[in-house]
């Protein structure tokens, strides 16, 4: 299992506390350079683990030890005659009993990612096959608790550099994130899901967006390998191979140390490759890499793990109190909506009532909410775009890009092979939020016209631009519900020329709307 958290509270109970920010730290190199300061409980850590590793071993196996049984071989050079110099092996073996080469070992192992103080250059998996490795061989694991309050005022690279090192770190370190906002976990979700263990995914997603009835996506996940454990049962071996790479450092395995395996069989590396082919097939798991290959469990084979009846996974991280995001209905005072005390994007049922639309399918394939099919092509139109709905996670993280009352323009990459045109909605009344999602074409005109068209699509009109909230409430026709009602006003602020006095009604307004947005698309056509 992994040895990686996040939490939205500071770590009380930790080894060694970092900050990462642009006045803290800033690199994978600066951060291996904090941890390893004399005098730390994380430097105390690593001589414990050496010298709990290299007990009972007469003093001149201690270098092999380290090297054949541990694994550490950082620093290793190839001499022509004479073989592999492992250098900081060297020097940990002299460490466990002299504090003079102890401070030089800290001090090398500072220097980790550079160039080093005895002459070889090293790069940052060295740090992994050093101290690092240390630890893992031994029964010692300290944590260490690294703030992430300032990490979105670091580049986007800077930040890929320093999570994917923290996770590397959870091999021999308990990582913990902490003060990690709810705006800091959708990030973490949005950035870095194909870098965090699949157990962190699952914990980030119950933890924002609730329970497995609510969220979409969590629902069908569950659904999905129930369905699995259904069909081949609980005492399937794909289960007991799928668990061996969940009980692994970082949740992955490369193909050597699984077919390797103490508790695994396999008839050949053709049948462990046919495995790892079905498993990534039903989406349990991804293989990656063009040497060494290595197999990563996904969240839906830690969800599979999770509804297993024989096999044990460590529950997530739980908060104490407070939070938000969606929840479950059947909590107390939980009805088919939002709690009382959670502001979160909710997956209400599907009804022209609800606040977010949320996607049952792939895009431009999922069944639309009832209500939403009835009046899409309202307006005598045959050009309204198609509309699919976002996903919660997806909403919140466009959401958490902007302050509140401002636009926030974002991009992702998506799956070109399905129909450009359409687009993708949702809104969150409590709040007051619309995301709306369009492909980007090779002609700004028509990516202009998509985003139109999606601001105007037919649901919102039905949640958004209602006669209700034009007209200011429901006794009302006018369109007192905008903060500028005046005609003559929005015609000239709000760029609004074709709006006639005889228009300037909420009924007026949508159709006029309806009429321009339909225009818009008609012209496309021909461009």
């Amino acid at each position: 299992m992994t040895s990686f958290d996040v939490r939205p509270e500071e770590s009380l109970d930790s080894t060694a506390c970092l900050a990462l920010g642009p006045e803290a730290i800033t690199s994978p190199t600066a951060l291996n350079r904090s941890l390893w300061e004399p005098q730390t409980q994380l430097s105390d850590a690593l001589l414990t683990a050496l010298r709990q590793l290299l007990a009972d071993v007469p003093r001149d196996e201690w270098r092999a030890k380290l090297i054949e049984e541990c694994g550490v071989t950082a620093l290793t050079d190839e001499l022509p005659g004479v073989g592999a110099e492992h250098h900081y092996a060297t020097l940990a073996a002299q460490a466990a009993d002299s504090q003079l080469q102890w401070f030089r070992l800290l001090e090398v192992s500072r220097q980790l990612g550079g160039t080093t103080s005895i002459g070889t250059h090293s790069s940052l998996a060295d740090v992994l096959e050093g101290p690092i490795a240390v630890l893992e061989a031994a029964d010692v694991q300290p944590t260490l608790a690294v703030d992430v309050r300032e990490l979105w005022e670091l580049s986007r690279t800077q930040r890929s550099s320093l999570i994917e090192f923290l996770v590397e770190l959870s091999a021999g370190l308990n990582v913990i994130l902490t003060n990690a906002t709810p705006r800091v976990q959708r990030h973490l979700l949005t950035e870095f899901d194909d870098v965090l263990p699949a157990s962190v995914t699952h914990s980030l997603e119950s933890r924002l967006y609730g329970s497995d009835s609510v969220s979409t996506r969590t629902a069908q996940r569950r659904q999905h390998v129930r369905e699995l454990l259904a069909d081949r049962g609980a005492s399937h071996e794909d289960w007991k191979r799928l668990y061996a790479v969940a009980d692994a450092d970082r949740e992955q395995l490369t193909y050597d140390a699984l077919q390797n395996h103490t508790l695994l069989e396999w008839a050949s590396r053709e049948a462990l490759r046919a495995w790892v082919k079905r498993m990534a097939d039903l989406d349990l798991v991804k293989s990656h890499g063009s040497g060494d290959r290595t197999v990563r469990l996904l969240p839906a084979g830690y969800a599979l793990l999770d509804e297993h009846p024989d096999f044990s996974i460590d529950s997530p991280y739980v908060p104490s109190a407070g939070g938000s995001g969606r929840t479950d209905e059947s909590q107390q005072g939980a009805g088919s909506g939002q709690r009382a005390d959670s502001p979160g994007v909710t997956d209400p049922p599907k009804s022209q009532h609800s606040t977010v639309y949320t996607p049952t399918a792939e895009r431009g394939k999922g069944d639309r909410p009832d209500g939403e099919a009835a009046t899409a092509t309202r307006g005598g139109s045959n050009t309204a775009p198609t509309v699919s709905f976002l996903d919660g996670h997806i909403h919140d993280g466009a959401v958490s890009a902007a302050a509140p009352g401002e636009i926030a323009l974002c991009s992702r990459t998506v799956d070109s092979t399905g129909d450009s045109r359409g687009v993708s909605y949702s809104f969150l009344e409590e709040r007051d939020e619309i995301v709306v999602e369009v492909e980007a074409a090779g002609y700004q005109v028509y990516t202009v016209v998509r985003l139109c068209a999606a601001l105007l699509s037919e649901p919102a009109f039905q949640q958004v631009l209602t006669q209700n909230r034009l007209a200011g409430g429901p006794d009302r026709s006018g369109l007192d519900g905008l903060p500028v009602s005046d005609p003559y006003l929005l015609r000239d602020g709000g760029c609004l020329g074709y709006l006639r006095n005889q228009d300037a009604t909420a009924e007026g307004l949508r159709s006029r709307l309806r009429d321009a947005r339909d225009e818009l698309l008609q012209m496309t056509t021909d461009v």
